[in-house]
């Protein structure tokens, strides 16, 4: 029977990447695995999917639905404030400031954002609408290999490992382990370092290579060249750059250092962007509201979807034989592999830390590991979590009109090695007791 329900898992996992590889929607992709699952596992159906699927599904919303909702509205309110675009030229003029490195630099432009964006809790579906149009212009104006976008997306990965970050997948990981957003700082801020540092050793070696190669702009970005407009790189009218930035770092510090809800520092958040950006949204705070609740909704789904899909695989009998696998790898190692290999299962950080974040938390801390380090070394171990059908994979390239299998690349090599660094790095930093 555990057999069976294993070769369900594998097939269910295997439906769950091919039909999000052929784009079909998250919501859609995680109820066919689940069920595929389900119907092979040798248990009584009807129970797992109205107990099992829609209580994890159910939880899931329960508990993050409106720090999603919020995050969504607060980046909706930074794009029509025209805040968004003030932090992306300012970013821009400081990266084309080299004549020498003008690729690398140009480069640099989009996971500097997107790691700006994303700490601050803004989903990677809105930071792509938010850096493509300057972008473009950036890197058609320096010839940099326009599949190099994708860059930015993978950069997501790097604020899973900074404390404070208000993505979702860390916060739920602080309400797992009773913590705060800002757990393990110390050992966030080595892991940190430690995938920039190949992040941008990773970019100036692909720049290095497509000039050697004669690799330009229009090879991979002739498409999107083709269906895009000029962009307007005129900051009349925006708000200044500090004004930009305010309500941001408001909300980031007051998720840190006041002992609230996250939900509150974004509710904080969203009325000083209101207040701050006033100029640009009068007339339009209903429409922006309205446009940044209902662009949550379908992510939202998705994620709880994948998340359901996580609570499937760890009820079924087959999940027995994964248990006891990595548990032959003892209490701390068994649970990094367990986060790893479930991360590349469900290609989702907030649905892994939901999923099995529990289990990898009582591992840790059995192990010995204080709680504020095991929350850290949870989220280290979400670097699987950007696969090639993981759906902001499919989005960023979909929208940027990169080739799917060169984006898809550009993810693995950031995220995969860079994030497989940092973890053994900070698993010999706790072998050696630096972090307990």
């Amino acid at each position: 029977m555990q057999i069976i329900s294993l070769i369900g898992i594998l097939l269910g996992v295997f439906t769950f990447v091919i039909m999000l590889t052929k784009r079909f929607n998250l919501v859609l992709a995680g109820c066919a695995a689940s069920l595929v699952m389900i119907f092979l596992s040798g248990q009584p159906i009807l129970p797992l999917i109205t107990d099992t699927w829609a209580t994890g599904l159910g939880n899931w919303m329960k508990s993050n639905f409106l720090i999603f909702a919020l995050a969504a509205i607060f980046g909706r309110l930074m794009m029509d404030g025209g805040a968004a675009k003030r932090i992306a030229i300012a970013v821009y003029k400081v990266c084309s400031r080299s004549e020498k490195n003008a690729k690398f630099y140009s480069c640099l432009f989009v996971p500097i954002m997107y790691c700006i964006l994303t700490y601050a809790g803004v989903s990677g579906f809105v930071c792509v609408y938010t850096v493509v149009g300057i972008a473009y212009y950036v890197f058609k104006k320096n010839d940099v290999p326009w599949w190099l976008y994708c860059s930015g997306g993978s950069t997501s990965m790097t604020t899973y490992f900074l404390a404070g970050s208000l993505q979702a997948a860390n916060i739920s990981a602080a309400q797992i382990c009773g913590t705060t957003v800002t757990a393990g700082m110390g050992m966030s801020i080595i892991m940190f370092v430690v995938i920039w540092a190949w992040e941008l050793f990773y970019l100036k070696w692909m720049c290095d290579r497509a000039t050697k190669r004669g690799e330009h702009f229009m090879d991979t970005g002739a498409e999107y060249d083709a269906a895009a407009e000029e962009t307007d790189m005129n900051d009349e009218g925006l708000p200044g750059l500090i004004r930009a930035l305010i309500p941001m770092v408001a909300m980031i510090l007051w998720a840190a250092l006041i002992d609230t809800p996250v939900i509150v520092a974004e509710a904080v958040g969203i009325i000083l962007a209101i207040i701050f950006y006033w100029d640009n949204l009068k007339g339009k705070v209903k429409d922006s509201l309205s446009s940044g609740l209902i662009s949550c909704f379908n992510p939202t789904l998705g994620v709880a979807c994948a998340t359901a899909m996580g609570t499937v695989i760890a009820a079924v009998p087959g999940y027995n034989i994964i248990s006891d696998m990595v548990g032959g790898l003892g209490l701390l190692g068994g649970g990094c592999a367990l986060l790893v290999l479930m991360g590349l299962f469900v290609g989702s950080a907030p649905s892994l830390v939901s999923a099995f974040g529990p289990t990898a938390f009582e591992m840790f801390t059995q192990y010995g590991l204080s709680n504020e380090i095991s929350h850290r070394l949870i989220m280290n171990c979400c670097l699987t979590c950007l696969p090639p059908h993981c759906p902001g994979v499919a989005n960023a390239t979909s929208v940027a009109k990169v080739p799917f299998l060169k984006g898809a690349s550009v993810y693995m090599w950031i995220s995969w090695v860079g994030g497989g660094l940092a973890l053994a790095v900070s698993l010999i930093l706790i072998k050696l007791g630096v972090f307990v």
